[in-house]
């Protein structure tokens, strides 16, 4: 009885994590931006990228799972969300940050 859970913990606790992360980017990214001085269009502008790219993902991540599998998938997706978070921290530029949340989404 106990096998289905343990199969099925290390996928959701990752998918979780992957959860959290970008909702604390989604947080942080405009609020950071506003501290940078840059104007309301601009960080629309770097909401609207993520937006953008999440629906484009969530339209071509089936056809992604069904190739790779979903560990793969996930693994992939978590390693982008990681790295475009901290690039993100780096470049302090609207146009990057515009790139990096598009990778994110």
């Amino acid at each position: 009885m106990l096998a289905p859970i343990r199969a099925v913990t290390p996928l959701l606790l990752s998918a979780f994590f992957m959860v959290a992360g970008i909702s604390l980017g989604n947080l942080l990214v405009p609020l950071r931006a506003n501290a940078e001085g840059w104007s309301p269009a601009t960080i629309g502008l770097i909401g609207t990228a993520y937006a953008s790219a999440f629906t484009i993902g969530c339209i071509f991540a089936p056809r992604l799972i069904m190739r790779l599998g979903v560990i793969r998938t996930l693994v992939a997706m978590l390693g982008l969300l990681g790295v475009s978070l901290v690039l993100i921290a780096v470049f302090v530029h609207p146009w990057s940050w515009a790139l990096f949340r598009a990778v994110t989404g």
